[in-house]
């Protein structure tokens, strides 16, 4: 056996042990730094969505009493609102507006009273908004149907969470 052809042999098997080493630890960095990123947008995403959550919760509270003290108004003229029970849905025009306004302006935010603003636990402060897509009566008559979207944004961020749901509440006659 050759001496020169075992040293090939050694030199060449030593590099390659040494390569998958490299490969081996650069996976494992590469891994770890994803894994931290990826956890802590998690908990960010999931921070944004326990505010919209929280949002979605305070306005089916308030159409379970009916919807009578709560406001829907235009995120064009902010000065036409009425009351959410009083917002019904203009087929000709395509639109939700209140019951008594002639100028057919859309009613299609909800106001939250103190509740647009949340402080983050991290710092800094999420924006909420709700946004009334459509309302409707219920076949029976005896239910509103209305489709929300609940958007809670943290400022100065892209940390983003929408929720969008229907409810079905019970109808106040007053």
């Amino acid at each position: 056996m050759n001496i020169k052809s075992n040293k090939g042999a050694a030199l060449l098997t030593t590099l390659m042990i040494g390569i998958l080493a490299l490969v081996i630890i650069l996976a494992l960095f590469a891994f770890i730094l994803f894994g931290k990123s990826s956890s802590v947008l998690k908990e960010r995403y999931t921070t944004a969505l326990e505010a919209a959550r929280g949002t979605a919760y305070y306005i089916i509270d308030k159409l379970n009493l009916g919807a009578t003290d709560i406001i829907c108004y235009s995120s064009t003229n902010n000065s036409i609102n009425c009351t959410c029970s009083d917002v019904i849905w203009d087929d000709d025009l395509n639109i939700t507006k209140c019951a008594n306004d002639n100028t057919n302006t859309t009613i299609d935010r909800i106001y939250l009273d103190g509740y647009s603003k949340l402080p983050a636990a991290n710092g800094g402060n999420y924006d909420l908004k709700a946004t009334l897509i459509f309302k409707d009566l219920s076949d029976d008559g005896i239910f509103d149907i209305y489709l929300i979207e609940v958007n809670a944004t943290k400022e100065g961020t892209r940390e983003t969470a929408i929720i969008d749901f229907i409810y079905k509440a019970p109808r106040r006659e007053y």
